[in-house]
């Protein structure tokens, strides 16, 4: 564990390390270059599953923001469920209920998968997210994570490579919620609550996406990313009071972290309220 750059978080932890690449935002990756600076001969592409890393959260005293396997991906078609659902024990052992757990995944459909077959309901301190850089990045991952329960759900365009158009995604929408546990559902077919069997349910207005985190491509070989792209971003959240995170942008040329830099209208880091 230990303190992160990342400033959507706080922590990285790392139960899991190494990943391989699924998506046109992955030909940069800045985790595999710093596998590279520091794991030796080892390959980023050699995922392994840290046994011992389990219980580093049981250890912290004050709460705090967990970035959830930062050097990657804890749905990884190489890390057994059996894994998951340690680190999900992890999260949910009453010693971490007071940290916020985040986890980003460019592999939404294994997380839907496990959260199905493991019967996971939305836990009050994880927040769930999906990684996209295009619009068919959105349209693909976006409705899948729709499909999982979770208190928060985000998403990080990191790197931003084209416009992207969430209005669909972000807008608020009808969902149905159990009166038992609190789950929300995009539709409630069956007659109980497949969480906590509860039968009864009322239906509210939600937004689909809780947070939109924003950034260009940093790094000597980063791909261009117009401010523009990321204006519009932030007028789509704002016109469906989803909050935005603008977490990098070019300024000069150069690839800016300050906000002070920034034209006033890009200086948003926002979280949601839950």
């Amino acid at each position: 564990m230990s303190r992160t750059k990342i400033t959507w978080s706080e922590f990285s932890w790392n139960p899991v390390t190494g990943c391989t690449k699924v998506a046109e935002g992955c030909k940069n990756c800045y985790a595999e270059s710093m596998a590279k600076r520091f794991w030796g001969k080892r390959k980023f592409t050699d995922v392994k599953c840290h046994e011992d890393r389990l219980d580093i959260p049981f250890h912290w005293r004050k709460p705090r923001k967990v970035f959830v396997c930062s050097m990657g991906d804890l749905f990884h078609p190489k890390v057994p469920i059996g894994f998951q659902l340690g680190v999900y024990e992890t999260i949910t052992d009453d010693r971490c209920e007071r940290h916020t757990f985040q986890i980003l995944t460019k592999r939404p459909q294994r997380m839907l998968d496990f959260h199905q077959a493991e019967v996971v309901g939305a836990l009050p301190n994880l927040w769930l997210g999906t990684s996209i850089s295009t619009q068919a990045d959105a349209d693909k991952n976006i409705p899948i994570l729709m499909q999982i329960p979770a208190a928060v759900r985000f998403v990080s365009l990191e790197p931003m490579l084209e416009p992207i158009d969430l209005t669909r995604y972000i807008e608020e929408e009808e969902e149905w919620r159990c009166d038992g546990c609190g789950e929300f559902y995009s539709h409630f077919q069956d007659a109980t609550c497949n969480h906590c069997g509860y039968a009864e349910r009322h239906s509210e207005y939600r937004n689909q996406l809780d947070q939109v985190i924003i950034g260009c491509e940093s790094g000597p070989k980063r791909r261009p990313c117009v401010n523009q792209w990321i204006w519009e971003v932030v007028q789509q959240c704002d016109e469906a009071r989803v909050p935005p995170f603008v977490k990098q942008m070019e300024i000069n040329s150069k690839v800016s972290h300050k906000p002070e830099e920034w034209p006033e209208w890009a200086r948003r880091q926002e979280f949601p309220k839950y």
